[in-house]
């Protein structure tokens, strides 16, 4: 009887734990857990639909249609052209997707503690990765968009591509196709044990944008699904450790992201200074 009371005394306790960590001066720790993070990764997962949806024929329905040669039979030119694409659908995502998350956090760790300046330096890191890891999902479908023939291959390939990296098809993939290569002539249980391997994994994962920033948000290694499971201790905004380190531990996922990003724009522009606009 007494167990089931002391056991009941520890539910009660566990229901009324609060989303915050105490430190040992009894002051609240500003380190929310997976539950505070959880809006993250359903931003993660279903922000790059909303930029997809609204910039998949920006280029291919315009062609499409005709409207892009009208436009260009003005004036200007195509390098103002696609700026204007890309900065005027930046300006719509940014307040619409990328903002309220982080100012849903803002508010909940505002509620319990007082705002310092590491964390208002943390907030507006995480509110720059949002931004940025929206801006490789803008740049691809641009891309896409020029490369594709019509508005609906451009959705397609786009749509594929994120449904593939949502649910952890393409990695893994990946990561084996490349081990098959490095690694010939070996069983996949002896890839697997070879620490080349996980050295391997580990790079490659990097290079994937969006694996990338779940790893420089959550810390460790992050899949982008609707559970985080546990939390490294390199997130974002963990207080217990310095930005500075924070920032060094994501420095290569940051790094590959704005490449990356800076890669595909680049062709962009080379492609659509090229693309027939008449047919």
């Amino acid at each position: 009887m007494y167990d089931a009371v002391v056991y009941q005394d520890f539910l009660d306790a566990l229901h009324s734990v609060s989303i915050y960590n105490s430190t040992i001066q009894g002051m609240p720790a500003l380190a929310p857990n997976d539950q505070l993070l959880g809006g993250l990764v359903l931003f993660l997962s279903l922000g790059p639909l909303f930029v997809i949806s609204t910039s998949f024929g920006v280029f291919s329905h315009e062609r499409s249609s005709k409207s892009l040669s009208l436009l260009l039979s003005q004036p200007i030119s195509r390098s103002s052209v696609f700026a204007g694409k890309v900065v005027g659908l930046t300006l719509v995502f940014v307040p619409l997707v990328a903002t309220p998350p982080v100012l849903a956090i803002t508010a909940s760790l505002a509620s319990v503690g007082e705002v310092t300046v590491q964390l208002v330096v943390r907030l507006v890191s995480l509110e720059l990765l949002a931004i940025l890891y929206l801006l490789f999902w803008l740049a691809l479908t641009i891309f896409v968009s020029i490369v594709a023939s019509s508005p609906g291959d451009s959705f397609a390939i786009v749509g594929v591509v994120w449904l593939m990296l949502q649910t952890s098809v393409f990695q893994p993939l990946a990561s084996a196709i490349v081990a098959a290569l490095v690694f010939p002539g070996e069983t996949a249980l002896q890839i697997a044990n070879n620490p080349q391997y996980s050295s391997l994994n580990s790079f490659f994962t990097t290079l994937v944008p969006p694996y990338g920033v779940a790893e420089a948000i959550f810390g460790g290694e992050s899949v982008l699904s609707f559970t985080t499971g546990s939390l490294r201790v390199n997130y974002i905004l963990n207080s217990s450790i310095a930005f500075l380190q924070w920032l060094s531990y994501a420095f290569d996922d940051i790094l590959s992201l704005c490449l990356s990003i800076t890669l595909i724009l680049v062709a962009s522009h080379f492609l659509f200074s090229r693309m027939d606009v008449g047919g």
